[in-house]
């Protein structure tokens, strides 16, 4: 609580930043300059660097993205939602602030860096609706975006997991992790699991599990 004030400082900055960058550089770009721009930032997040400069490019390279695809330009508030979920930290919105889009440009910026991202709706509407609604806007950002829901059969489920992004709810997440610690069996350790998996003749679960 008492670093509350400091930390919204510091995220209308960014936010601020992000906003400028978007109307002054890159709002203007011809769709072919763009479409390299946005793959040059994709490179550079992917490659590990790390700097404000690159943070601020790359909010307003999804910006521009949104608007292309969906049709949807973000306000101040989904910038700072996006800048506060990739510090870790907990962002409540109200509604009409654009969640949607808020987690859909954080799970690009994740799925850039390579993090495997899992995003958490309340039912399997949800889970469907937004990953299906926000798929041309994954692709257009090159990835792509999956989701796990109750009526999914267990083989079709280990391919939507390999996705960048994976839209699903709690109750599945959780049946599935216990369905593989029971497959697991004594390998549950992740240090029992290494070995094996380097064993020559070990051979590994991996295949099996969703």
């Amino acid at each position: 609580w008492h670093r509350r004030p400091g930390l919204l400082r510091r995220l209308h900055r960014g936010a601020r930043a992000a906003l400028r960058h978007y109307e002054r550089s890159i709002a203007g770009l011809e769709e072919a300059d763009f479409r390299e721009k946005i793959r040059e930032t994709h490179r550079r997040v992917r490659r590990g660097e790390i700097s404000r400069k690159l943070t601020t490019e790359s909010l307003a390279c999804v910006a521009r993205a949104a608007r292309d695809v969906l049709g949807l330009t973000p306000y101040p508030e989904q910038f700072m939602g996006v800048l506060a979920i990739g510090e870790g930290l907990f962002v409540e919105m109200a509604t009409g602030e654009g969640k949607t889009l808020t987690i859909g440009m954080a799970g690009v910026l994740a799925g850039w860096r390579g993090q495997p991202c899992h995003i958490i709706t309340s039912n399997d509407y949800l889970a469907k609706r937004d990953a299906e609604t926000l798929g041309d806007f994954y692709r257009y950002c090159g990835l792509d975006a999956g989701y796990v829901v109750g009526e999914m059969k267990q083989e079709e489920r280990p391919a939507q997991y390999q996705k960048p992004v994976v839209y699903s709810t709690s109750q599945e997440l959780l049946a599935d992790f216990l369905r593989d610690r029971l497959k697991l069996g004594a390998d549950q350790s992740p240090q029992r699991r290494l070995i094996r998996y380097l064993s020559p003749t070990g051979g590994s679960n991996r295949g099996r599990l969703v």
